[in-house]
């Protein structure tokens, strides 16, 4: 199992980095979407979208569709702008 590192609050709406889960780099963004109130998550490997708009919602498995990645689940409370990473956390669990 890995986290994945998460910060909120505004200054921290877009946030983009890679971490390795298993045998992916995996590039991280995700953004704070002021329209809708959700924290929204892109991802892709080796410069190939794998998910576009996730979002961020207690109890989800977030990647269920991604074969062959492993699985992203987010756990904890609802995200909310300044939240994210204190009561919530995103973690990776191989297949």
């Amino acid at each position: 199992m890995i986290e994945v590192p998460l910060q909120g609050g505004a200054k921290n709406s877009h946030q983009r980095f890679s971490i390795q889960l298993g045998k992916n780099l995996v590039d991280f963004r995700i953004d704070w979407n002021y329209l809708y109130n959700r924290w929204a998550l892109n991802l892709s490997i080796e410069g190939v979208d794998v998910l576009s708009g996730g979002i961020l919602s207690a109890g989800a498995a977030v990647n269920r569709y991604v074969p062959g990645m492993g699985r992203l689940y987010f756990v904890g409370e609802d995200a909310t702008l300044d939240n994210l990473g204190k009561s919530n956390t995103l973690v990776w669990l191989d297949e």
